[in-house]
């Protein structure tokens, strides 16, 4: 079966292993102001560099210009983080699955804002998460399955109220039709015990944060 064409988003967060991110030859990247510093590390070009660019060093502008670059500059003075743009463009550009790579980390208030940038996948019936290739965010209000390894953390955080957790399968502590409220802590460092995760819900919306113990093997 054919793999769906995605973009990646490299946002100018921290990546301390960018090299564990997985990409695929066919991915669309783009990058996202600073985030062309972890492009550059990797050896890649991006497919396109968007922002106010207050972080791109100007002989790098100038270098992915002459070689042909899309480049999309916003005054500074704008309404929108960078991110905010980046995923507005991807989305614009016809994307159903939107990676955001290193938007972890860094300064809180750019941090709580990114998170928020996941409501777009229910109003846009797609699929974003953010990657740094260790960690993994996704929002969602169904259901997820995701792919683990044994003992790999996987934390379940309300969003935005109370959730009602219909089942979890193959978690080490599981839950079924538990209300996790908004602000609680016990969902947090939950263990996987098999190579897939599936969590459903009843009422509410659901942060999962899936942390690799052993990211060499992603």
């Amino acid at each position: 079966m054919k793999k769906e064409k995605r973009a990646i988003l490299f946002s100018n967060g921290e990546a301390q292993n960018p090299e564990r991110l997985q990409i695929r030859t066919d991915d669309y990247l783009i990058a996202v102001d600073g985030g062309l510093k972890h492009l550059e590390k990797l050896g890649i070009s991006p497919d396109l560099l968007i922002g106010d660019l207050d972080s791109v060093d100007s002989q790098d502008l100038q270098n992915l210009e002459s070689s042909s670059v899309e480049v999309l500059r916003f005054n500074p003075q704008k309404d929108d983080t960078d991110l905010a743009l980046a995923l507005r463009e991807a989305i614009k550009r016809g994307f159903q699955r939107i990676v955001i790579a290193f938007g972890l980390g860094g300064r809180v208030d750019h941090l709580l804002a990114s998170l928020g940038l996941l409501e777009a996948a229910k109003t846009e019936a797609i699929e974003i998460y953010f990657d740094d290739g260790t960690t993994r965010v996704f929002l969602f209000d169904d259901e997820i399955m995701l792919d683990a390894e044994p003992q790999d953390l996987i934390s379940l955080i309300p969003w935005r109220g109370d959730t009602l957790v219909h089942e979890t399968q193959n978690l080490a502590y599981a839950l079924r039709d538990e209300w996790l409220p908004f602000g609680t802590s016990r969902g947090v460092s939950n263990l996987a015990l098999a190579q897939t995760i599936r969590v459903s819900l009843s009422k509410g919306e659901l942060l999962v944060i899936h942390t690799k113990t052993n990211a060499d093997k992603a």
